[in-house]
């Protein structure tokens, strides 16, 4: 590992996010813009965060010190700033929650700063106009989170934000994530990444989503010491890949920019990868039919046995023009 890489990954063991968000939820009649639908404040559950503390009137909310766990489904607005903040979604799996930041900054020294235990489907939506944060600064595997399912198995919830089940973000604001110790953005299901400016940087890999990782559109940059983009799922059909259709993505990683199990597909955006190691690796195929790919590794550009493209896809490696 060159010093630039290993100097970079140094600084970001030790990273953590300042911010000067103001305390402040949305007014009713304002809208808070996730993939072009509109929810009104005056609909969602107000939650405020108040640095060592959080207040609600919202059912379904319970408020424990800093823990704030949502109980039921419905569409919640976080807001302020919360230190050793834990936000814990449970709710029934017949049951879908819309977690919307507002100028939200969350700060904890454990993972899983936003923990989906179990839900339908969770969409988090940085709403349109503001920023928002996501810090875990962990420092040993003392931090990490683990949690019983209903089965009595332990659950490890090894990143900033880990959700059990499939996990939508969103929205015309923006969100950063940084992980210390563990991943950036953890999914057991599927993570659907659509237009948001996300920013991750991971001591770990940067993105994970088990059984599948879409990318249909945003601004994305991810740092990872790990693995920048990757699924895991090797035992049930149809899952395990990665899928890039749109967007702006910039992947910084130490280990593989992107990795996958059954498939790697690009049919559009644009794609700039930077990496010691292999820029896209698939134990099954790799199929580049779109969008912009714009590759600098020291290792292999495609690590697969089955790479196949087309003339739509502009792809070059280390400066020079990539033909299939």
């Amino acid at each position: 590992m060159n010093k630039r890489i290993s100097g970079w990954a140094a600084l970001l063991l030790a990273l953590a996010l300042v911010g000067c968000n103001e305390q402040k939820l949305p007014m009713e009649g304002d809208s808070l813009v996730g993939d072009g639908v509109q929810y009104n404040a005056v609909e969602s559950g107000r939650i405020m965060l108040n640095g060592d503390s959080a207040s609600s009137e919202a059912a379904g909310v319970i408020i424990e010190g800093t823990t704030v766990t949502i109980t039921e489904g419905g569409s919640y607005t976080l807001a302020g700033k919360l230190e050793e903040a834990s936000v814990v979604i449970e709710v029934d799996k017949s049951q879908d929650v819309t977690l919307i930041l507002s100028d939200a900054e969350l700060s904890a020294s454990h993972t899983a700063v936003i923990l989906v235990k179990s839900a339908g489907n969770v969409t988090l939506i940085a709403a349109d106009g503001t920023v928002n944060s996501v810090t875990e600064s962990a420092k040993s595997a003392a931090g990490v989170v683990t949690f019983l399912e209903a089965d009595g198995k332990k659950e490890t919830a090894d990143a900033a934000i880990f959700s059990k089940d499939d996990l939508k973000l969103e929205g015309g604001g923006e969100l950063h994530v940084t992980a210390a110790y563990g991943c950036g953005i953890s999914s057991s299901n599927d993570i659907d990444i659509r237009d948001i400016t996300l920013n991750v940087k991971a001591a770990d890999h940067g993105i994970k989503g088990k059984d599948s990782v879409e990318i249909k559109g945003g601004m994305l940059h991810v740092e990872a010491v790990g693995d920048g983009v990757k699924s895991t799922e090797d035992g049930e059909a149809g899952k395990g890949f990665v899928e890039i259709s749109g967007g702006k993505l910039n992947i910084i990683a130490a280990d593989d920019a992107l990795s996958a199990v059954t498939e790697i597909r690009i049919t559009g955006g644009e794609i700039g990868i930077e990496t010691e190691n292999n820029a896209l690796k698939c134990d099954g195929s790799i199929a580049v039919t779109g969008g912009t790919l714009d590759i600098v590794t020291e290792d292999d550009d495609f690590k697969c046995d089955i790479v196949e493209g087309s003339a739509d896809a502009k792809v070059t490696v280390n400066g020079e023009t990539f033909t299939f």
